[in-house]
C-alpha cells in the first residue's frame, strides 16, 4: 500500500492536483482516469483502494472506465 501512495502522491503531482480537487471535481474527469491507469499498470492497486482515494464512486466503475480508455 506504500507504494500505491507514493505513486498517487506522484501522479497527484505531475497532474498539479491536490485533496481538494479530488473531493470536488466529478469521479469520472479525465486526469483521474488517468492517474487510476497508472496505479493498475504500475501496481496492484486495487479497485476499491483507487476509487477511495481518488473518490470515484463505486469500484466496479474503474473496471469501466479504463474499458472505456483503451
Amino acid at each position: 500500500e506504500a507504494q500505491w501512495k507514493s505513486v498517487l502522491a506522484r501522479e497527484l503531482k505531475r497532474h498539479k492536483k491536490r485533496q481538494t480537487h479530488i473531493d470536488n471535481e466529478a469521479k469520472a474527469v479525465d486526469w483521474k482516469v488517468e492517474i487510476a491507469i497508472v496505479l493498475r499498470k504500475q501496481t496492484t492497486a486495487k479497485n476499491q483502494w483507487i476509487t477511495q482515494h481518488l473518490n470515484m464512486g463505486h469500484p466496479s466503475r474503474i473496471t469501466h472506465l479504463l474499458r472505456a480508455a483503451k
